[in-house]
Formats: C-alpha cells, sequence, structure tokens
C-alpha cells in the first residue's frame, strides 16, 4: 500500500481525492486577501527560517520544512514589534525597519515558524521600505 504525505498535497490532488469518494457537501475554503484592490488566494504569512532570516510573503506550498512564497520580501530588521507574532499582527514602524522589494517566487528552506499575517500586518508590510 502507497503512503502519501497529506504536508504536501496540493489543493488540486485534495479535489480529485475528493471527487474519488464521491464527496459533495464538502467545499474546499480559500482564504482570499484584499491588498491595494487586488484579491489573492494565498494566505499571508510570516515565515521564520533557521538560517535565512524572517520573511513576508504569500503562502502557496507548505512541503516538510520548506516553503514556496510568492511576492515574498525579507525583513532584514524592524522597529516597532518585539516579536514576529507582534510582526504578524500590527506590521512593523516603517522609521527604522528594512524590508527589500519583493520577489516573484521564493522557496525557503529549514522553517522553524509560520504565522498568518493579518490584514493590518498584510497593509503595512506591503508599503514598507528600506529605511537607512
Amino acid at each position: 500500500m502507497a503512503t502519501i504525505d497529506i504536508d504536501s498535497l496540493t489543493l488540486g490532488q485534495l479535489r480529485e481525492i475528493k471527487a474519488l469518494l464521491g464527496v459533495r457537501s464538502c467545499k474546499a475554503k480559500s482564504k482570499r486577501v484584499m491588498v491595494r484592490g487586488e484579491s489573492f488566494e494565498e494566505l499571508p504569512v510570516i515565515v521564520r527560517s533557521y538560517g535565512a532570516g524572517v520573511f513576508f510573503g504569500y503562502l502557496v506550498r507548505k512541503h516538510e520544512n520548506e516553503v514556496d512564497l510568492v511576492r515574498c520580501r525579507r525583513i532584514w530588521n524592524w522597529k516597532g514589534a518585539n516579536t514576529l507574532s507582534e510582526i504578524a499582527l500590527r506590521g512593523i514602524t516603517p522609521n527604522g525597519s528594512r524590508v527589500a522589494e519583493p520577489t516573484p517566487k521564493h522557496k525557503v528552506l529549514d522553517v522553524l515558524e509560520i504565522i498568518e499575517a493579518q490584514p493590518e500586518a498584510v497593509r503595512v508590510l506591503e508599503s514598507a521600505k528600506w529605511a537607512p
């Protein structure tokens, strides 16, 4: 019997399993996020990795201890929050914080922590700049 790593299944694969099982009443819920008037299905997150630092981006895939993010920004340092949990709740203070320009796609390895970013934090982090 083959084994399946449930953490590595894509939404499409889950839908195929649902169809095979004949499940009709279960609806896959997608997280829709509004950023600058655009609606996205990716989940906005703060990611802490072992050696590469802290990132803000939109989670599109997680497999074991690696994640794929889109519109990903590395947070080099920050002011206005004591912990990553606070960054995920409210964001950072723009003055004195250093947030890199977004990359279209980014694979982060050795992930230690993933925290869902709240709308206020998303708004702040989307507009953050690299401050001197």
